[in-house]
């Protein structure tokens, strides 16, 4: 486009030269008295000034599509702008206050795997329900352990929620964690067999450390 303007504004100038030339030869014609010479000078003169003419338009043309396409690129940049500083803002809100892209109201898992209520969540979820009802009967199988007397060090207590389809084999493993309770002999059979399709894990005082 701006070589087009150029193009343009290079021939308006060359043509304006021959304007001059042939008013020029057009005046020395009408001293000379060559009247059929100075009308023709004068015909060539007016052909020349409106393809001059015409070529203006075109610049002119050209001027206006180069406003509209730097304005259009300036609102791009504003909108651009805008968008950046508006994901800034976000980024340091969230930072700041914390906000839980799974809804201000809601159950997310701690650091142990156990859900909690984040906010004041109207409904508690199915998967929510069953790990419950399957922590107390950790607890329980834990309890019903030690009031008999037996020693806690890595071993498997049992299986709860057995027979829903989100049953949970419970293990005693020491914290921090050692090799023993990675051995295989210690771990629940119902979970290596893959009947338990979760694990908790419970330290030997019957906290919870984790739950898969």
């Amino acid at each position: 486009m701006t070589n087009r303007k150029k193009r343009l504004e290079k021939g308006i100038q060359s043509i304006q030269g021959q304007i001059e030339e042939h008013k020029s030869k057009r005046e020395q014609a009408v001293k000379e008295g060559k009247l059929e010479l100075a009308d023709y000078y004068e015909t060539e003169i007016a052909g020349l000034e409106k393809t001059q003419n015409r070529k203006k338009t075109n610049t002119g043309r050209i001027n206006k599509m180069k406003n509209k396409f730097r304005r259009a690129q300036l609102t791009i940049f504003i909108i651009i702008g805008i968008l950046i500083v508006a994901a800034v803002v976000f980024i340091f809100v969230f930072a700041r206050t914390g906000i839980d892209l799974q809804g201000e109201d809601s159950w997310i898992k701690d650091s142990r795997g156990v859900y909690v209520k984040h906010g004041n969540p109207s409904q508690t979820p199915e998967q929510v329900k069953e790990q419950q009802d399957a922590i107390v009967c950790a607890l329980n199988l834990y309890n019903a352990e030690k009031e008999k007397g037996t020693e806690f060090n890595s071993q498997c207590l049992g299986v709860c929620n057995i027979g829903t389809g989100e049953s949970y084999a419970v293990d005693i493993v020491h914290v921090p964690r050692t090799s023993e309770d990675d051995k295989t002999e210690n771990q629940c059979e119902a979970y290596r067999n893959g009947n338990a399709k979760h694990f908790i894990e419970l330290d030997s005082n019957g906290n919870v450390v984790g739950v898969v």
